[in-house]
């Protein structure tokens, strides 16, 4: 019988970056805010007979066979459902079908999102659960392996817990817990516009964690700043404080393009700057140098036309979405 499972990726409010291991353990205050969304990655699992794998991104067109133990060549964008499915499935035998509906490359974690789905897939399929905490340190080994630097975990617990949530780290122990405020509101004052350019997360956090490591003042002093930021965001966003919402996103904003030139781009800026012109503010999704944009603005109509109309200017486009209460889901279905 098939297994379903559906993950939602998120909008990251403040702190991204700073929940990579062992970043904020050398920062006075740490914590990451993020928000899960409707758009979700979708991974379905059947049972193939003779030991055959078989891999399909549905939104991107792509599919491959594996041979059971084999090293096989992949098309550029099925690597980790390929790593996924050899780790948990190494004898083979199973089909899989995987679908988006984030734009490739928008920083709005999809793939954390297809890794969890698939995981939990895979791990039901075995007859197996983890707990949170496990399957998040899991879903980060695979996908580390895969990009071949360091991962950060707050995409994995959006994905599993939905929600808006704030993310706490401390020595031995990462705690995610729900916050309390108005999804509506949010949804209301909030767009999300994809510039168009796709990014990677992976090259860009890189950077910013090797200079950090390595002592570079500028940098860590704008993670320490953007730190202070998130903790006040989550207070800010359970009292509904919408101004001082606002205002924070900035603030975060402005100590994120301190970490390294290629984080903001021509489309990102001039989208922030038009929300700025209406009282609002900006910031770029995941790591930046592309993908998608979250804007803050008082939720009129005309914020909300101006935006659209600065957005298809530059040829991007605006992304429908709406807060996800739910994490991931998973089960067995009746039908394929």
């Amino acid at each position: 019988m098939p297994i379903r499972a559906e993950a939602p990726c998120r909008i990251d409010l403040a702190g991204g970056t700073l929940d990579i291991h062992p970043l904020y353990l050398f920062l006075p205050e740490a914590c990451t805010v993020n928000l899960a969304i409707d758009v979700t990655a979708t991974a379905v699992v059947s049972d193939l007979p003779g030991g055959r794998t078989e891999l399909e991104s549905q939104d991107r067109g792509l599919k491959a066979k594996l041979s059971p133990g084999g090293s096989d060549q992949l098309p550029k964008g099925l690597e980790l459902a390929a790593t996924i499915v050899q780790r948990l499935v190494p004898e083979g035998g199973v089909a899989v079908r995987t679908r988006s509906g984030s734009p490739v490359g928008a920083g709005l974690a999809a793939s954390s999102a297809l890794c969890v789905a698939l995981t939990s897939a895979l791990l039901l399929r075995r007859g197996e659960t983890l707990v949170a905490a496990d399957l998040v340190r899991l879903c980060l080994d695979l996908e580390a392996e895969v990009l071949g630097t360091p991962a950060g975990c707050q995409d994995h617990y959006a994905a599993l817990n939905g929600g808006l949530q704030e993310i706490r780290f401390a020595p031995g122990a990462v705690e995610a817990r729900q916050l309390a405020a108005d999804l509506g509101e949010l949804r209301r004052r909030m767009t999300l516009v994809y510039t168009g350019r796709p990014r990677h997360s992976g090259l860009n956090n890189w950077e910013v964690y090797k200079a950090f490591i390595d002592g570079d003042e500028n940098v860590r002093s704008a993670l320490a700043e953007i730190g202070y930021a998130a903790v006040q965001m989550a207070g800010a966003l359970c009292s509904g404080d919408w101004a001082a919402v606002g205002s924070l996103l900035a603030r975060e904003w402005r100590q994120r393009k301190r970490l390294s030139p290629m984080i903001a781009t021509p489309a990102v800026d001039a989208l922030v700057e038009e929300a700025e012109k209406l009282g609002g503010a900006g910031k770029v999704c995941g790591a930046g140098g592309g993908g998608c944009v979250v804007l803050w603005h008082d939720g009129g109509g005309e914020a909300r036309q101006r935006i659209g109309e600065t957005a298809r200017r530059l040829g991007a486009t605006e992304i429908e979405w709406s807060p996800a209460a739910q994490g991931c889901r998973v089960g067995r279905l009746t039908k394929q």
